[in-house]
Formats: C-alpha cells, structure tokens, sequence
C-alpha cells in the first residue's frame, strides 16, 4: 500500500487513479485505529500522505491523506515527521480558493487537530499565510467549510499571542467579511 501511494504520479500517469483512491481510503481508514500511529510512523506513511496533499491528485485521494494526517494528530512521532516533511505547507496549499472545497475543508480540519496538539504547528501556519486563507473560508457559502475553518482558527491561536493579535487583525481587515455582518460577528467570537 505505500509503496503504491509513494509514488503516485506513476499510477496517474498510467490511468489507474481509482487504484490510487482505494489505497488512500485504506490509509485513512487503517490511520483512525489508535494503534496505528506508531505503525504508520515505522513504516515512513508520513512522508507518502503528504505527498498526496496536492490539488493535482484526485480530490478523494487529497481529502483522505488529509484526513489520515488528522487521525495521527495524536501521535506525537507522526506530527514530528509531518512537519519536518513540509506536511504543514501542504496543507495550507489546500486551502487557497483554486482548491475543491471538500478538500480545503479536509485541510482545515487536519490543520485543527494538529494545531491543537503542536504549537510548531500554529507558527508555520502563521509563517506560511495559512491564518489569511482560514479567514478568507469564513466567508465560504460552504457553512461546513465555513465552520471547520472557525474551529481551524481557534486552535490556530490557543497559547499563541501572535496568532491571536494576527487573526484579529486579518479578520477585521477581511473585505469579504465585512459584508457580511453575521459572519464577521461569529468570527470574531
């Protein structure tokens, strides 16, 4: 299984992306059993689910190497092998507006269990924009999206004094919630 998903531009390329799909939806689901993160952290799965956080895959297969990532939130080896991989900037990647918003709701959602449990993670997000695009999504007519991407940024700023003085400010600067008064109320609880 991560020997398929550690290449998968190689089975794009061949046509055979709903191989691709199965494998991932494997992963998430085996990713959710709570002996799993020190498998998963053993046999290097981290390194390969971020290599599906890309909006070039098929979106099924991005939303759930997302939500497996979410899953190994607890598992303090797989967070420290999620960021060291860079597994940070591609979440945030998947939160820009060109994404499909299953996924940009799937990033967000990981991006809150692991910013719940890692302030490292807090920080990058803040370094690589992600607080700006978490406040653009407030605005989303997606109420699920809009509502992960609230809870996305509570955790983005518990015990972080920068991240709080950062939201605030993007979130009364934000044009798009401006115009809508109920939205920018509820961000700014």
């Amino acid at each position: 299984l991560l020997d398929l998903l550690s290449e998968p531009s190689k089975y794009m390329s061949k046509g055979a992306v709903s191989v691709i799909e199965l494998a991932s939806s494997t992963l998430v689901m085996f990713s959710g059993r709570p002996s799993a993160g020190q498998a998963l952290a053993d046999a290097g799965a981290v390194p390969v689910i971020i290599k599906l956080l890309s909006p070039l895959f098929p979106t099924v297969a991005v939303v759930n190497a997302a939500n497996a990532m979410g899953n190994l939130a607890t598992h303090p080896a797989s967070r420290l092998s999620f960021r060291v991989a860079g597994g940070v900037g591609g979440l945030v990647r998947l939160l820009r507006s060109d994404v499909e918003p299953a996924a940009q709701t799937a990033a967000a959602a990981a991006l809150s269990l692991l910013a719940a449990r890692d302030m490292v993670v807090q920080d990058s997000v803040r370094y690589l924009g992600g607080l700006d695009l978490l406040v653009d999504l407030l605005a989303s007519n997606d109420t699920y999206l809009a509502e992960v991407a609230r809870y996305a940024l509570l955790a983005m700023r518990h015990g972080n004094m920068k991240n709080q003085a950062e939201i605030i400010t993007t979130v009364r600067s934000s044009p798009s919630l401006i115009k809508d008064v109920r939205k920018l109320e509820a961000a700014a609880e």
